[in-house]
């Protein structure tokens, strides 16, 4: 067709701009939605085992977000628009809100959430999903969707055809309102694979955190970070809240997020002695990072004042060495400190 008056060809110079470093330099800084953690805009995903706490992570990122708290496991945080698509587990979310409000004396009202069946790889759904969802010129948001595979009912994750089509729908969200779309997964059968499902996957989001729990210990980290920081790991717990009572009078409960530190996650010892010495020693390891091994034994010797004198500076040696042994501390260059 030849170029008419309003029709132009256009000239490949005016198609691609040639940056100089100058201007590179010039250009916006990254924004963030979770300082080093989490793009404004984009796809994101936290993922993990069935009862890892994933679905407890993601509602406590989101209600975080909405109600501007201002940082969550530490991190800065902007306050967002936030969405949550809550396709499974319908009849529990509303106590799991009540429980995160009852926590942390904050009632969410800016968060709005979909029971909603989806289907990301059906246009229509992805559509009526993006006009649904309310703007704010400047405001960032942040859409969860929980979980990725109840959005695509029968879809084969294995697929790089599906997988590509489900991708495609979270960026267009992304794209679209301007938000970043986070997507609740598995793990599959070997969790340092990433997330389940096709490669394709793990080389699309932006930013993947890992849920995991290892005896009764909770983590979440960092497996991958296209610009920010990829060794970020917190540990947490999950509380048990009371949310009110039921039909019949009984109590009810959920459990929220809640961060500890590394030292509350290492294992206690199990004997009487032993117990008394490592919760002497890890107090005193709350001031410092390693106690010389003299000083170590002084506290357990202290720890120990129902042994008879004589017999109290043997005791406390041969507990830190069991102490040591079964892993409760470590032992190394004349110090000791905690795993």
């Amino acid at each position: 067709m030849l170029a008419t008056q309003t029709q132009r060809e256009e000239k490949p110079s005016e198609r691609f701009q040639l940056l100089t470093p100058e201007q590179l330099r010039a250009l916006p800084p990254m924004d963030w939605l979770v300082k080093g953690l989490l793009p404004s805009q984009g796809v994101a995903a936290i993922y993990g085992a069935p009862g890892s706490g994933k679905t407890f992570v993601a509602l406590d990122l989101a209600l975080t977000l909405s109600e501007g708290v201002g940082n969550w496991f530490e991190l800065k945080c902007k306050q967002a628009f936030v969405t949550y698509i809550a396709l499974e587990g319908h009849a529990g979310i509303a106590k799991r809100v009540a429980a995160w409000a009852s926590h942390n004396n904050n009632a969410p009202v800016e968060a709005r959430f979909v029971l909603s069946a989806l289907d990301l790889r059906r246009p229509e759904h992805v559509s009526a999903l993006v006009d649904a969802i309310p703007q704010s010129e400047g405001v960032p948001a942040a859409i969860f969707i929980d979980t990725l595979n109840q959005a695509a009912p029968g879809a084969d994750e294995n697929s790089s055809s599906d997988m590509g089509l489900l991708m495609a729908a979270a960026n267009r969200i992304s794209r679209d309102i301007g938000a970043l779309v986070i997507l609740v997964h598995h793990t599959g059968k070997d969790a340092d694979r990433g997330l389940r499902g096709h490669s394709s996957m793990n080389a699309a989001v932006d930013t993947a955190i890992l849920v995991e729990k290892k005896n009764a210990v909770r983590r979440w980290r960092v497996t991958k970070s296209k610009d920010g920081d990829g060794d970020i790991e917190h540990w947490f717990d999950l509380k048990v809240c009371s949310v009110g009572s039921d039909s019949d009078g009984l109590p009810e409960t959920s459990c929220v997020v809640q961060s500890i530190s590394a030292a509350e996650t290492v294992k206690k010892p199990k004997g009487t002695n032993q117990l008394k010495i490592w919760e002497a020693i890890k107090a005193e390891l709350v001031l410092v990072d390693r106690l010389p091994c003299d000083r170590a034994l002084e506290i357990a010797k202290c720890s120990l004042h129902n042994i008879e004198s004589r017999q109290r500076s043997g005791r406390a040696k041969q507990t830190l060495d069991g102490l040591v042994a079964g892993g409760h501390l470590k032992r190394n260059d004349g110090r000791v400190y905690l795993p």
